[in-house]
């Protein structure tokens, strides 16, 4: 439902569901203020923080010869503010191609007057290794969680490609999540619990009552979630917060 179509109807769509968003803080006020705009009850419970890397040695190291570097690929939204701190200045970038997993990721990006030469259309680290113009002796930098599926950095190096795996955070539990949770499902408040990454999933702290809904942001998270016992009923195909929220707004109205 378009932006113009619920103004129009006077409506809101999500009035009176209960939504948990269990995305880090960072991320998360976008889409909460647009659920609540929609109607919703939206609770910002992140089951993650997001924390840095035990060491910055090989983000430091590869800093220190970036000219050597072809590619710096970014697979998360969440490399991109740390790393840019570590670099320092970004015109030192110049000489190099920037991939981008999806348009958060490159958003991010923009903010620092960074524009992505590569994003693929499918927004997970499949759709990125079919897209990357992979070819033997190029050399990429990827700076990412220091926990994270190795798709990407495999599949290049299979083709040939030198990939340096730079740490630039960790994801955590987050610690007060449990008790947030326990009491909004013991007092019925939640309807949709929404899951925006595998890590939010493992890290999830309770299991969900029968009644409340799943919604995933793309088929990774889907897995994992699956993988823990939780039914999932809803992934958008476009793995984006825009997609989420379309997401349910199409379960709503199942």
């Amino acid at each position: 439902m378009s932006d113009d179509s619920v103004a129009a109807q006077g409506t809101r769509p999500l009035q009176g569901l209960g939504i948990v968003v269990t995305r880090p803080r960072q991320q998360a006020d976008g889409l909460l203020h647009e659920l609540e705009r929609l109607g919703a009850r939206a609770y910002g419970i992140p089951s993650i923080e997001l924390v840095p890397p035990e060491s910055w040695d090989v983000l430091d190291g590869a800093l220190k010869s970036l000219g050597e570097f072809h590619w710096v690929v970014f697979t998360s939204a969440n490399a991109v503010q740390p790393f840019i701190d570590r670099l320092g200045d970004v015109r030192r970038l110049r000489q190099v191609k920037i991939a981008a997993i999806g348009v958060a990721t490159s958003s991010a990006l923009a903010c620092h007057g960074l524009k992505a030469d590569l994003v693929p259309d499918d927004f997970v680290a499949e759709g990125l290794l079919e897209a990357f113009p992979a070819v033997d002796g190029l050399k990429v930098l990827l700076p990412r969680a220091a926990q994270a599926r190795d798709v990407f950095p495999e599949g290049l190096r299979a083709r040939g490609v030198q990939v340096v795996v730079a740490p630039v955070y960790r994801t955590v539990p987050n610690p007060s999540a449990a008790h947030e949770l326990r009491c909004l499902f013991d007092e019925g408040r939640i309807d949709i619990v929404m899951f925006t990454a595998s890590s939010t999933v493992k890290y999830f702290p309770c299991d969900l009552p029968a009644s409340v809904r799943v919604v995933c942001i793309g088929p990774v998270t889907a897995a994992a979630a699956r993988d823990r016992g939780f039914r999932v009923d809803a992934v958008p195909p476009e793995h984006t917060a825009a997609g989420l929220t379309q997401a349910i707004l199409s379960l709503k109205e199942t």
